[in-house]
């Protein structure tokens, strides 16, 4: 039987740890005393904490967290990013004359109208001969950031809404309507020059960029499946992407030292191939005549 007490002050915690711990008994009986003991609710898949756990603390490993509602999220993840932006770039009384930014980078915010000049070819048998499409006007929000390299040097990366683009029949096929539609993601990246003196009201510009045309979320609607496959599966379609060229011009008017009004026209030359889920393709030239409208601010 151990004898130590585990007192002494230089015995180690491994010699205390060797002790037994003895029992306790009744003051008054032979029977031994049982520890007191906390009791804690099972956990079940309806009831994964305590009744005891705080509804505000984190749940316990192997709970199912509720999600976020996906609005919810996009609101937070938004927020996140303007307030982050903000602190980066907009300016305050104590930097407003100084930071990387100042005297060269200015965004604008507006509206965006793109304008097809649609030259359909015929679509590939089997179907109707003569059968050809036609692409609607499509309007959506935009704008930009522009980074100035000297007063009449820039480079310019507009940004937007993806245009939402209609397609209808024509030629053969003229008299069925819509047929399906597409979303149009351009994105381009100018080299500017602009004209006259920094301090003039009216500067003209002139523009050339790359541009990568993105169609995205294509889709075939009943009428296209009655056409060209009726009784049968629906009829998707996929419009092959495209890198080319874009050619702008426009005019920036000052209003201020800061703010600025500024309206562009842009010319794209475009020739894309969309291919059905049928096994038809056509070729067509859009050729987008593209303006836009807006307001702006230089940091």
């Amino acid at each position: 039987m151990c004898r130590c007490r585990c007192r002494r002050p230089a015995m180690t915690r491994m010699r205390r740890a060797s002790c037994p711990r003895r029992t306790p008994r009744a003051p008054t009986g032979g029977r031994p005393m049982s520890l007191p003991t906390t009791s804690t609710p099972p956990l079940t898949d309806t009831n994964c904490s305590p009744s005891w756990w705080p509804s505000a603390w984190p749940k316990l490993a192997g709970c199912e967290q509720k999600e976020f509602d996906m609005t919810h999220r996009l609101t937070a993840v938004a927020a996140v990013t303007a307030c982050c932006l903000g602190l980066l770039i907009a300016p305050t009384d104590s930097h407003a004359d100084s930071g990387w930014w100042v005297g060269k980078l200015s965004a604008r915010i507006g509206v965006n109208a793109a304008f097809p000049q649609v030259e359909s070819g015929n679509l590939s048998a089997p179907s109707p001969a003569g059968s050809k499409v036609d692409i609607s006007n499509a309007y959506a929000l935009g704008g930009g950031v522009n980074w100035k390299v000297d007063s009449h040097w820039s480079l310019d990366l507009p940004v937007g809404i993806p245009f939402k683009a209609r397609i209808s029949g024509d030629g053969a096929i003229a008299g069925v309507g819509e047929i399906g539609e597409t979303r149009v993601v351009p994105a381009t990246g100018f080299v500017q020059y602009r004209f006259l003196d920094e301090k003039a009201a009216v500067r003209p510009l002139f523009g050339l960029g790359l541009t990568y045309v993105n169609f995205v979320k294509e889709k075939g609607n009943g009428t296209l499946t009655a056409l060209l496959n009726p009784g049968g599966n629906p009829v998707t379609l996929k419009v092959e992407d495209k890198f080319t060229l874009t050619a702008q011009m426009g005019a920036t008017y000052n209003i201020n030292e800061r703010m600025f009004v500024e309206g562009m026209l842009a010319f794209t030359p475009l020739k894309t191939r969309t291919t059905l889920s049928t096994g038809q393709t056509i070729d067509v030239r859009l050729n987008p005549i593209t303006a836009g409208l807006y307001v702006g601010y230089r940091y």
